[in-house]
């Protein structure tokens, strides 16, 4: 599934970037959510804050590894963590699995704009020649 980053350099976008990131970053945000339904509620908030410095971590190691299209791409995926990271210090129950809408809109979102930026990149510019 990993696509080592080719920079367009007409562009600067990423035409072939590593979805690696974004794979792990999905499975481990759903994994969360179905952890904090399980654990008690004094081990949300720690179990959160802990979480969210790993996949800062390895959202900066993807970054020097060229894994995201641009910098929007990046924040995007910055978004996440986020996310993840308010849920655990601002709600104090987790019940319910809405949590699913929220990881298939993060994923729908990050995809296509990855998929059209690639898509834009790889197409010549108007003052080119086919």
């Amino acid at each position: 599934m990993s696509i080592s980053s080719a920079p367009c350099e007409s562009s600067g976008i990423a035409t072939r970037v590593s979805w690696g990131f974004s794979g792990v970053l999905l499975v481990i945000y759903l994994l969360t959510f179905h952890a904090w339904l399980m654990m008690p509620t004094a081990w949300v908030a720690p179990s959160g804050w802990i979480i969210a410095v790993l996949l800062t971590a390895l959202l900066v190691a993807a970054a020097k590894r060229r894994s995201f299209v641009n910098t929007f791409d990046q924040v995007c995926h910055g978004v996440v963590i986020l996310d993840l990271w308010l849920e655990a210090v601002w709600v104090r129950w987790h019940e319910g699995y809405s949590f699913y809408g929220c990881a298939a809109a993060f994923a729908l979102v990050l995809g296509c704009y990855r998929l059209w930026m690639i898509r834009e990149a790889s197409l010549p510019l108007p003052n080119q020649a086919a």
